[in-house]
């Protein structure tokens, strides 16, 4: 068992990676965060983030079970678990320019993103449609509802930012 004090941005990090851990059972490596030389990578299946490595967990590496991470709460403890983690490297299309050719790179306030996506049906998911990064995005899909026999569409855009591509996370660069 590994055990850290961390301060309140560090644990606001963790809090974030490990929501992308999956909490199924019968998927255990799932349910572990793998930190490796540079960043911490969490996944479950749907979703999967990485995220650079605080300076103080530098020296970690492995796959770790981590205890809820509650805000205002500043330990970190982290189980070692034997696993081996999936290749995620193989799916990140930033780490393989020669096949993964992107048509934008484009800013977007994640507020705005997040206003559309907690209205919109989860069974029907979202399609977002990007052109260029000064172009506005779109995002259409269906608004959720209790009674599935009238669903209502929706379109929505959401302009871009300009952001510097020196912010901009993408592992293995």
């Amino acid at each position: 068992m590994f055990v850290k004090k961390l301060d309140k941005n560090q644990s606001k990090v963790m809090q974030f990676v490990k929501t992308f851990a999956s909490s199924d059972k019968s998927r255990p490596t799932l349910e572990t965060v793998h930190f490796n030389t540079e960043y911490m990578v969490a996944c479950d299946g749907f979703k999967l983030v990485a995220v650079d490595k605080p300076d103080d967990l530098k020296d970690l590496s492995g796959n770790f079970k981590t205890s809820k991470v509650k805000a205002g709460e500043n330990y970190l403890e982290l189980d070692e678990q034997d696993c081996n983690y999936p290749e995620y490297n193989n799916i990140l299309p930033c780490l393989d320019e020669e096949k993964f050719i992107p048509s934008a790179k484009i800013g977007i306030n994640p507020a705005f993103l997040a206003d559309i996506a907690k209205f919109a049906d989860p069974n029907k998911g979202i399609v977002i449609t990007a052109y260029d990064k000064d172009t506005p995005i779109e995002v259409s899909g269906f608004i959720k509802q209790d009674r599935h026999d009238d669903p209502k569409r929706f379109y929505a855009l959401i302009m871009p930012m300009k952001i510097s591509n020196t912010d901009v996370f993408e592992p293995g660069k």
